[in-house]
């Protein structure tokens, strides 16, 4: 996950694994392990069930995703900071999205030489102009900093 989904999607292993025996149990994959460098390693496999499970699943209607935004929580409770304080906290957060927009596009550039699913990319660049967008917002926000908040 960390070099696929994770740009959009992003969960804990301790939320993966009971998934993954959840999904075992259910017939949807198989596992097997092995001891590699004196490490147990438990690697699983997709049957045709969980083909099928799969299949159904991403013809399903997705539902529209809570927004979690440690950033929006905060800026939510802005009125109890001074102004130069929220300067700074716009600043250093608008950084954040340029640097992650940035790191998306160099793996774009890179990906372009390879054979790649074109949905893949297609999710690659939503995310490059996501972060782009949320960049402009947070702009937008320090351009109109009330002088009382």
């Amino acid at each position: 996950m960390e070099k696929s989904t994770n740009f959009f999607f992003n969960t804990s292993y301790g939320n993966i694994y009971p998934t993954l025996k959840k999904l075992e149990e259910a017939g949807h994959l198989t596992s097997e392990e092995e001891i590699k460098n004196g490490k147990l390693n438990k690697s699983y496999s997709i049957t045709e069930s969980g083909k099928k499970n799969f299949r159904e699943w991403l013809g399903e209607n997705s539902e529209i995703a809570m927004i979690r935004d440690e950033a929006l929580c905060r800026l939510f409770f802005y009125s109890y900071l001074e102004k130069d304080k929220i300067i700074d906290e716009l600043n250093s957060y608008i950084s954040k999205l340029e640097a992650q927009a940035d790191k998306m596009s160099r793996l774009r550039k890179k990906l372009q030489n390879f054979d790649m699913d074109s949905w893949r990319m297609k999710s690659l660049d939503f995310g490059i102009d996501y972060y782009n967008y949320m960049r402009k917002c947070f702009q937008k926000l320090l351009k109109d900093i009330p002088d009382k908040s």
